[in-house]
């Protein structure tokens, strides 16, 4: 029989703060709904994972990253693919995800053609496997 993995770590939104303990997977959609909740109020976004889940955790969580209204796709994408996030490949999916919490919404098409030109321009490439497409930057990303 094998031992699930646990997650814990505190969550505090605004004056709020969540203790949050379950599997991988329980984690992140919670997570994830607290996440939409805080952009949907306008919520500052602070986490603070105790124990060893903190660099697993990280490397799913949305980055923090200065943008603005009028700031195009490609260059939020840019912005994306130099952070920690971008330390393993994701799919197209995986970035439609994030851009969602994010506050960032825009049509698949929209992200998958800006993703296009990011590898055109060569500051991501794109790898296939198990026919889906993945995407990676360039140059390693940096820590955050």
């Amino acid at each position: 029989m094998t031992e699930e993995r646990r997650v814990e770590f505190r969550l505090k939104l605004g004056e709020y703060e969540l203790e949050i303990k379950g599997s991988p997977d329980d984690v992140r959609e919670l997570l994830d709904l607290a996440m939409e909740y805080a952009a949907r109020r306008g919520i500052d976004k602070r986490v603070e994972v105790a124990g060893d889940e903190k660099e697993a955790l990280d490397e799913d969580l949305p980055p923090p990253l200065e943008i603005s209204d009028k700031e195009s796709v490609t260059s939020i994408l840019s912005k994306l693919f130099s952070t920690k996030w971008a330390s393993k490949p994701r799919s197209l999916k995986e970035v439609m995800e994030v851009l969602e919490v994010m506050g960032v919404h825009h049509p698949k098409s929209t992200v998958a053609v800006s993703l296009a030109r990011l590898v055109k321009r060569n500051v991501i490439r794109r790898l296939k496997k198990e026919g889906v497409y993945l995407y990676v930057p360039v140059k390693p990303p940096r820590e955050d």
